[in-house]
């Protein structure tokens, strides 16, 4: 009788490498879990950051435009730019831009903390919508103007349009129109309950600027002890954002601006 030879090849897996394959694959599921939250977390971060950045960036890009063609006058007794902090202007005469400054979450010791600021001044006038400021070339109370579009700046009627010598200031010495709407910008609560930026023209809102704004503070010369040009202001802006995990996330800017003119009338 021959010998029976059993076949020494096994099929299938023993329990144990059943049990040791299953651990590892947990191992491996868990660390992609864990590499996947740790992507959206850095993707969220990164976006949030991004959203403030962004929001910074059309803020300056606003106050710039403006405050770099506004300038240094005394109008109707007012003298512009006036800066303030707080809800009340100080001034009388400024009343109209009183305002309820948009509630903060910051608290002491964190850099964006400290009183609202606003500021109000005048700009160029365009009464006839050139995109070029109106001059009084020849200082007889009459800017030269091409309401018309033909090129030719004169004090003809056809090029005159609207103009009412009411609605402006012109500077006696170098014949510069100025509007009399003031300007102003402010940090409020919308109505969906956001902190916006808002530019505002005598007091009424004109649009909102940026979202997110925790805070605005605007200093002249004095305010910062003499360390910018008496013709400059300093603008410091502050965002904060809170994403949906409670998460904080701040981003702030700060520039120094020079007005158009530095001579107080």
């Amino acid at each position: 009788m021959k010998p029976i030879h059993r076949d020494s090849k096994r099929n299938g897996f023993t329990l144990l490498e059943v049990v040791m394959s299953a651990t590892i694959l947990g191992i491996l599921a868990r660390s992609l879990i864990m590499l996947s939250t740790g992507m959206s977390s850095m993707s969220q971060s990164g976006g949030s950051l991004s959203l403030l950045q962004h929001e910074a960036t059309k803020a300056q890009e606003a106050i710039l435009e403006d405050l770099r063609r506004s300038g240094l006058r005394v109008v109707g007794g007012k003298a512009f730019p006036h800066v303030f902090t707080g809800p009340d202007p100080g001034d009388p005469a400024f009343s109209v831009h009183a305002y309820v400054p948009a509630p903060q979450s910051a608290g002491p010791g964190d850099v964006d903390f400290g009183p609202m600021g606003s500021v109000v001044f005048l700009s160029p006038a365009d009464a006839d919508g050139d995109e070029r400021p109106d001059m009084d070339v020849d200082r007889n109370g009459t800017p030269e103007l091409d309401g018309n579009r033909d090129g030719n700046l004169t004090e003809d009627p056809s090029d005159q349009g609207s103009w009412d010598p009411a609605l402006y200031d012109i500077d006696p010495r170098s014949g510069l129109v100025w509007n009399r709407a003031e300007i102003s910008y402010v940090v409020v609560r919308g109505p969906d309950g956001e902190n916006y930026l808002e530019r505002r023209i005598d007091g009424n809102l004109d649009r909102r600027v940026a979202k997110d704004v925790e805070r605005l503070l605007v200093e002249d010369s004095e305010d910062t002890g003499f360390q910018i040009p008496s013709n400059a202001l300093r603008v410091s802006l502050f965002l904060r954002r809170t994403d949906v995990h409670g998460a904080v996330y701040r981003h702030g800017v700060q520039w120094v601006v020079s007005l158009k003119n530095g001579d107080l009338e």
